[in-house]
């Protein structure tokens, strides 16, 4: 965390950065002072949910472990230290696994030890092989490597069983195939074509695998089919219903202070413009979107390096996606940010075909 506030203000110093540091900075900042305010509160928040306790401190360093991330990927790459991380890549894939084993294993054993013996969890480490989509794009010129490696993505994301998790990934794999069927010529395309029929058969097979041999995946599909949520239709409406309703001018233009969505209701938002809404108000959603604009200008002015934009317009949609049913801003982890930095770096290159 140290490591990262430190990279974070040597980049903010270097010169001529993409627009989307402009609006990364004005986002950082307000959440950082909004941080510090409620460390000086006497506020005391309970994930009414859980029953867990939640202390002051916990929403700075949700930040400060997801945000400046970004700041020294970029400031690594820009000054050389990084170079194009495809070996990063594979240590990132590797340690992914184990982390979604080990975190199942942590999930079930917690609930036998509360009484309940189950074999099967929602697992959340299905996000970060959302993350790892993007990352493929290194591999570029090789085919066989990059549709390997979806794949792989896809598998655990399924068996992960987060709907979210799912949707953002099937969407981003579609954009990934999109991508190259558009930009490649004659014979390549065929070969997108032919890789893009394989990815979408394993997919196939994968579905009617978990829905042959597990139970709570066909009860997943059966619940989100007649359209359970999880509890979010409810956490969402009342987190509208107040904000719309707010009365307290300062509040409906300030918010209510950090994690000020623990005091209203029985958990976070899962909705990034709903906490937003609620903990900054209406100054903090319109800094929200600028910062978004920025990224998606940032993207638009990537013309020369077809790479880069595909990586930027990956990690675009698929934390984009997350701000409207989960908390998109706290997730910028080392997995997406290698990448994400590395292109950042370089999106106004001029790419040199290979």
């Amino acid at each position: 965390m140290l490591m990262g506030i430190y990279y974070t203000f040597k980049t903010i110093v270097l010169p001529n950065k993409p627009i989307f540091f402009t609006g990364l900075n004005i986002l950082f900042l307000m959440f950082v002072l909004y941080g510090v305010v409620l460390l000086f509160c006497d506020n005391h928040y309970i994930i009414r949910y859980s029953g867990a306790e939640v202390s002051n401190s916990s929403f700075l360093k949700s930040i400060f472990l997801s945000i400046p991330n970004i700041y020294s990927f970029y400031y690594f790459s820009r000054k050389g230290f990084l170079t194009e991380p495809k070996k990063w890549i594979v240590v990132y894939m590797l340690a992914s696994v184990f982390i979604f084993f080990d975190y199942k294993m942590t999930i079930i054993h917690k609930l036998l030890l509360e009484g309940t013996a189950v074999d099967e969890v929602t697992n959340n480490i299905g996000y970060l092989f959302v993350a790892l989509i993007p990352t493929v794009a290194v591999f570029k010129n090789k085919n066989i490597i990059q549709y390997g490696l979806l794949i792989f993505c896809m598998v655990f994301i399924v068996i992960g069983m987060k709907r979210g998790a799912i949707l953002v990934g099937v969407l981003s794999i579609l954009y990934f195939l999109y991508f190259n069927f558009r930009y490649h010529r004659s014979i390549s395309k065929v070969k997108v074509l032919i890789f893009s029929m394989l990815i979408a058969l394993a997919g196939v097979y994968m579905v009617i695998y978990m829905m042959d041999t597990s139970d709570y995946f066909t009860q997943r599909i059966i619940q989100t089919e007649n359209g359970g949520l999880s509890g979010r239709d409810y956490i969402y409406e009342c987190f509208w219903n107040h904000f719309k309703n707010e009365m307290n001018t300062f509040k409906f233009l300030f918010g209510n202070g950090a994690n000020a969505t623990l005091d209203i209701g029985i958990n976070y938002a899962h909705n990034d413009w709903l906490e937003i809404a609620i903990n900054q108000g209406v100054f903090g959603l319109l800094i929200y979107a600028f910062y978004w604009l920025c990224f998606y200008k940032t993207i638009r002015q990537t013309k020369q390096n077809l790479f880069a934009k595909l990586v930027l317009t990956l990690v675009f949609i698929s934390f984009f996606i997350m701000t409207l049913f989960s908390m998109s801003y706290t997730e910028y982890s080392i997995y997406s940010c290698t990448v994400f930095g590395y292109y950042l770096a370089h999106c106004r290159e001029v790419e040199i075909p290979q």
